[in-house]
């Protein structure tokens, strides 16, 4: 069978994925947490897509409730791009 595993890092807030990178405080972390991600997801022959910087993916700041959970209307906007992935098709 022929099946594929989609890890997907959730949206945060426009912007805030790239102040977090920047900060002193966090960004050494984040990187981290980010290339460990991918290296497992290689490991595993996963797909995962980084949706924190949810700009890429045309969300406004109008679709969260808070920094970290976005209204469905993001969502859509990320799995309709996602749909156009070679590795996603069938």
């Amino acid at each position: 069978k022929n099946v594929r595993i989609l890890f997907l890092m959730p949206p945060l807030l426009p912007q805030l994925d790239a102040r977090l990178a920047a900060s002193a405080h966090s960004g050494e972390k984040l990187r981290g947490t980010k290339a460990a991600l991918t290296q497992w997801a290689a490991r595993g022959n996963a797909t995962l897509v980084d949706a924190g910087p949810s700009e890429r993916f045309g969300c406004t700041a109008t679709e969260f409730i808070d920094a970290h959970h976005a209204w469905p209307s993001c969502y859509r906007k990320i799995f309709a791009q996602l749909q156009a992935l070679p590795v996603l098709k069938p």
